[in-house]
């Protein structure tokens, strides 16, 4: 896993979960991850993103310019904001295909 919030936030929230699972005596839930993006940032005025499978194997999708620096300043500017969205169901994982499995 890559040393990103794309995998250190559900990674942390998946383990604070974990624990409160753990002290009120529950099974806590397996960790599944997948990644969606892998983004390169080239100075303050370029960038490019690569979309990815969950795996992080390439798709045939990517951003480069002004639209590669709009995405990751909003996904890098938001990151536990996009992810509450997406754990109370307003981003479709599905969609998004984050998980692994």
């Amino acid at each position: 896993m890559h040393g990103t919030c794309q995998g250190g936030i559900p990674t942390g929230l998946h383990a604070g979960g974990a624990l409160a699972d753990e002290v009120r005596g529950r099974t806590p839930k397996p960790f599944r991850f997948g990644y969606f993006h892998q983004p390169v940032s080239l100075g303050r005025r370029d960038a490019v993103i690569q979309f990815v499978r969950a795996d992080d194997t390439p798709r045939k999708g990517w951003l480069r310019g002004r639209w590669a620096i709009m995405y990751k300043e909003m996904v890098s500017g938001s990151p536990i904001h996009s992810f509450k969205l997406l754990k109370r169901g307003l981003i479709p994982a599905a969609a998004l295909k984050l998980s692994s499995g």
